[in-house]
C-alpha cells in the first residue's frame, strides 16, 4: 500500500475517532432571549395558532387556525398546550423527532427571559454523528431566527394591541359633568342633548369649553346602562340641577385614537384592557371617550374620531 494512501487512510481514521472527543454524547441546543413583555402576552401569542400567524417568520406557512403546526427551514414546529411559563415544542422532519422546552422566567413586571431548549443524544456511528451536530448547529439558528421575529413583534404595541397607544398626563382636570341613567343604550340625540345642556351652563357661568365631549357609558347587570357625560372646563364654579364639577387626579393616563364607529370604539377599548392586564397597570378611575367629532353632524360612522383615555397609575 503507498504511503500517501496509508496517510490518507489514517487522517480519514482520526478524523472519525476526533468526531467522539469534539461532539459530546448529548448535544444540547438552547437559546436565550430577553423580551418586554409578560408571560401572559408572550404564551398567548406563542402558542395560539392563529396569533402565531401574526409574527411568525416571513416566508415560511403558519399553522391553520384548527392546527398547531409551523415550519420553518427544513423542520416542522408543532406547540403543544402548556403553562403559562412553560410550553413543550416537538421538532419534526424527514430524519428525526425532538421534545423541545420554551420556558418563561419573570424578570420584571414586563421582562420576561425566554429560554428554549433541547438535546440530541449522539449517535456511536461518527458520520451520523457529524450530521447531527450540523443539525443542532442549524436548529439553534433557526431558535433565533424565529425568537428574534417573534421579539420584533411582541415589542411593538401597534402590532399587538392593533392600537398606538401613548403615555400622557391629564391636562384638563376641570370637567363639568352630568349622569343619567337608560333602560337601552342611548342614542347620539340623547347624549347631545345632555352636552348641549352642559354647554348652556358653562357658557352661563363665564367658563370656557377646553377640549371635545367626554362620554362613558357602562352596561349594568339588570340590562341598565349608566351615562356619564363630560365637558372640560378651564375653571370650577357651582353647578346645579344633576350636574357637578368634578376635579380628575393630575396623574398619567393612556390615549389612543379609533376612526370609525361603535364596534371599532369598543374593540379599542378591550384592546386598552388587556393591555393594562400584560402590563399589570392599574387604573384609579373610569376610561371615556372623547367625542372629537360631532356625531350629529357626522352621519358616516367611519368617519368619526374618538380619542380614548384609561387613566392609571
Amino acid at each position: 500500500m503507498k504511503l500517501s494512501l496509508k496517510i490518507f487512510l489514517i487522517c480519514i481514521l482520526l478524523f472519525l475517532l476526533s468526531t467522539y472527543f469534539l461532539i459530546p454524547s448529548t448535544i444540547k441546543i438552547s437559546k436565550v432571549m430577553f423580551v418586554k413583555s409578560s408571560n401572559e402576552t408572550i404564551y398567548k401569542f406563542f402558542q395560539n395558532p392563529k396569533m402565531r400567524k401574526k409574527w411568525w417568520p416571513e416566508g415560511y406557512k403558519t399553522s391553520e387556525a384548527s392546527k398547531s403546526e409551523n415550519n420553518f427551514s427544513s423542520n416542522i414546529f408543532t406547540v403543544k398546550t402548556g403553562y403559562l411559563d412553560y410550553l413543550p415544542i416537538e421538532i419534526s422532519n424527514k430524519d428525526s423527532e425532538l421534545s423541545s422546552q420554551f420556558k418563561l422566567n419573570t424578570i420584571t413586571l414586563d421582562s420576561t427571559e425566554i429560554l428554549w431548549e433541547t438535546s440530541i443524544k449522539a449517535s456511536f456511528n461518527p458520520l451520523k454523528r457529524l450530521i447531527q451536530y450540523q443539525h443542532a448547529k442549524t436548529l439553534h439558528s433557526d431558535f433565533d431566527t424565529i425568537l428574534k421575529s417573534f421579539k420584533q413583534f411582541i415589542e411593538n404595541d401597534s402590532q399587538v394591541y392593533g392600537l398606538n397607544i401613548q403615555f400622557a398626563k391629564v391636562i384638563h382636570p376641570t370637567l363639568l359633568t352630568a349622569k343619567f341613567t337608560s333602560q337601552t343604550y342611548p342614542s347620539l340625540q340623547i347624549i347631545y342633548g345632555v352636552i348641549n345642556q352642559l354647554k348652556s351652563s358653562v357658557k352661563a357661568n363665564g367658563a370656557l369649553q377646553v377640549d371635545s365631549p367626554m362620554l362613558n357609558i357602562e352596561k349594568k347587570k339588570e340590562n341598565n346602562y349608566d351615562v356619564q357625560v363630560a365637558l372640560p372646563v378651564n375653571k370650577s364654579f357651582k353647578a346645579s340641577g344633576n350636574q357637578s364639577i368634578k376635579m380628575m387626579v393630575l396623574g398619567r393616563i393612556l390615549v389612543t385614537k379609533v376612526t370609525g364607529g361603535p364596534q371599532k370604539i369598543d374593540l379599542a377599548f378591550a384592546s386598552l384592557e388587556a393591555y393594562l392586564n400584560d402590563k399589570r397597570l392599574m387604573s384609579p378611575a373610569i376610561p371615556y371617550q372623547s367625542l372629537v367629532t360631532d356625531r350629529i353632524t357626522e352621519q358616516d360612522s367611519n368617519k368619526w374620531i374618538t380619542k380614548i383615555y384609561y387613566p392609571i397609575y
